[in-house]
Formats: structure tokens, C-alpha cells, sequence
């Protein structure tokens, strides 16, 4: 199991046992407070990356690491870096740096094969979330200039783009030959592929917070309906309305909603974890100790990491118990 913190450090832990097998401090590589925020990319024998830096001058990497030793294979320097989720497609990782710059990796080696911006310069460091998805060989890249990019995924050639109004807030999500993504005028999107596709659009009442996940036929997001209380919405998958919504006390803390077994996962500020039916049904819930963040699955066992730092192994009810 491999976890970044926003510490600026990666451990790898035995999942089984908890117990640390490598750590590395991304501080050491310069910069004041690296962080480490999207979900990485894992090969069959490295985990790969992204940090980010948002004080001024902060510097950010792509870190390839060896699994089993936590020893790098390469490293890519990335601006301020790449809060982002990291993508792979084949030999190929995308990422979308703090510049607004998507840049096609190498991934044997971490050398660019290409870079593409938008131009949109980040004055205040604010967060920059929007995850590309690739599809029938293309790479959707949602801007903070507001404007959707179709580029050929080898080569980084603009092949279409659409312009959406506003920054895109959320990672791309595609689906039966649409994209959806949320921004940051509050509202989401499904947006067919290609220079003339349908464009819906669904104002949410707040801003997404997240990746935008498909269960069934539904699309779930986080929605920040008010400052500090997120609420976990589902919309039907065309955007004409909200078939059910979710609220819990302090809001929902994890950063996104996450699916386990044909159910939607989500976590609170004041440590509630629960699983959702598709058709909005609580199936089960749990308490645990501190603010639910990350939540790593597996066939049999939930790896949830908490704001204090702590991650715990759960074994949600129902399951039948392992016969060794």
C-alpha cells in the first residue's frame, strides 16, 4: 500500500501488517512545504507521484518510485507541481501541473514527449484538480482558461476544443461517449465527444468537490452547499435532475466519493464511513476515530486514511471471514 501525505512524505506500508517498508521525504528536494494530493499511477513494479508547492517559488515533482525499495527511478520537474490525479495510458503518464499545463510523460523514463498549456497563469496558487481522461486516442484536458481540449494522446495535437464558460473544477469522467466534469460557477456538465457534440449542463447549488463517479446510471459528486458541509449528490446520467442527496453532521470529508463493491463510499468530518445503494439507501455505515480523507479498497478490506495522520485496516460487516 502506497500513501502520500500533505507532509510531503510517501510511505509504502504492508498492507496486511501496517508496518512501514520504505518512506521518503519529498521536502529534501527543495521547495518549503511539498504536498502530496492526487491519486498516483501503479505499474507492476513502480508507484508513481505527482507533489506541488503552492508557496511562492514552491517547486513540484513527478517522482517514479521503485516499489519494493522506495529508491527512484526518475523524477520530473513539474513547476509547482501536480495536484492532480495522475493518468496512464500504455508507456504514456499525463499530468496537469499547477500552471495549467498538461504534459505527456515518458513512463520507462519520466523524459516529456510533449507539453501543452493554456496559457492561464495561477497568480494565487489556487487548487488545479482537473484530471484528464483519455479515450479513443485522444486526451480530454479540461483548462482553467474554462475550455475543454481534445489533443491526440501521442502526439499533443489540439484535434477539437469546447469552451464551457468556466474553470473546470473537477477531474474528467468519461462515459458512453461523454465527458462530465463540474466548474467552478457551480454547475456540471456531460459533454459529447467531438467539436459539435451535445452540451447539458445541471446547476448543483454549490461547487463540486472531487472526481465526479458513475454508479449505474447515476453521477455522484460532493457538493459544497454550504462553506463547510459538503453533500453527496446523484444526478441521473443526462443532468435533468437530482435523483437523491445525502447529508451528514459537519459535512463529508473524504476527497471524493469512492466505489466498493457496486456502492458508493463516502467519509465524514466526524469519522462516520458509510457504503450507499445505487439507489441512495445507506447499506451500511461505521464510526471511526478522526476525519475520514482517503479510502484505499481492496476485494476484502478498506484502507481508510484519517486527518490525523492515522490509516486504519477495515473490514466492513457482511463480509464472510477469510479461512487460511
Amino acid at each position: 500500500m502506497f500513501i502520500g501525505s500533505c507532509n510531503g512524505v510517501i510511505h509504502g506500508i504492508d498492507r496486511r501488517t501496517g508496518q512501514a517498508r520504505w518512506k521518503y521525504n519529498a521536502l529534501q528536494d527543495g521547495g518549503k512545504q511539498a504536498e502530496f494530493h492526487g491519486i498516483p499511477v501503479v505499474t507492476a513494479d513502480l508507484v508513481v507521484f505527482g507533489s506541488d508547492d503552492r508557496n511562492p517559488g514552491g517547486v513540484g515533482y513527478v517522482y517514479a518510485f521503485e516499489q519494493k525499495t522506495g529508491i527512484i527511478r526518475w523524477k520530473y520537474r513539474a513547476g509547482a507541481g501536480v495536484m492532480a490525479d495522475l493518468v496512464r495510458d500504455a508507456d504514456r503518464l499525463y499530468a496537469v501541473t499547477l500552471g495549467d499545463e498538461l504534459v505527456c510523460l515518458d513512463l520507462a523514463t519520466g523524459r516529456p514527449n510533449w507539453r501543452f498549456s493554456t496559457g492561464w497563469v495561477n497568480e494565487e496558487m489556487t487548487n488545479v484538480m482537473a484530471t484528464p481522461a483519455v479515450i479513443a486516442g485522444l486526451v480530454l484536458f479540461g483548462g482553467q482558461n474554462g475550455v475543454v481540449h481534445a489533443l491526440d494522446a501521442s502526439s499533443g495535437q489540439l484535434i477539437w476544443k469546447r469552451d464551457v464558460g468556466a474553470r473546470v473544477a473537477t477531474p474528467l469522467v468519461t462515459a458512453s461517449g461523454a465527458v462530465y466534469f463540474g466548474t467552478f460557477d457551480h454547475r456540471v456538465h456531460r459533454l459529447a465527444l467531438g467539436p459539435d457534440g451535445a452540451h447539458s449542463e445541471f446547476d448543483l447549488g454549490g461547487n463540486p468537490f472531487g472526481a465526479p463517479v458513475l454508479l449505474g446510471d447515476a453521477l455522484l459528486l460532493l457538493v459544497y452547499d454550504s462553506p463547510d458541509a459538503p453533500t453527496l449528490k446523484a444526478l441521473d446520467h443526462t443532468l435533468k435532475e437530482v435523483r437523491w442527496k445525502r447529508e451528514t453532521p459537519g459535512g463529508w470529508s473524504s476527497a471524493r466519493p469512492y466505489l466498493w463493491r457496486g456502492r458508493a463510499l463516502a467519509g465524514s468530518q466526524q469519522g462516520k464511513l458509510a457504503a450507499f445503494s445505487p439507489d441512495g439507501s445507506e447499506d451500511w455505515s461505521d464510526t471511526l476515530a478522526g476525519v475520514v480523507r482517503g479510502i484505499g479498497v481492496t476485494d476484502d478490506a478498506l484502507y481508510v486514511g484519517t486527518l490525523k495522520g492515522t490509516v486504519i485496516a477495515y473490514r466492513p460487516p457482511g463480509l464472510p471471514t477469510k479461512r487460511h
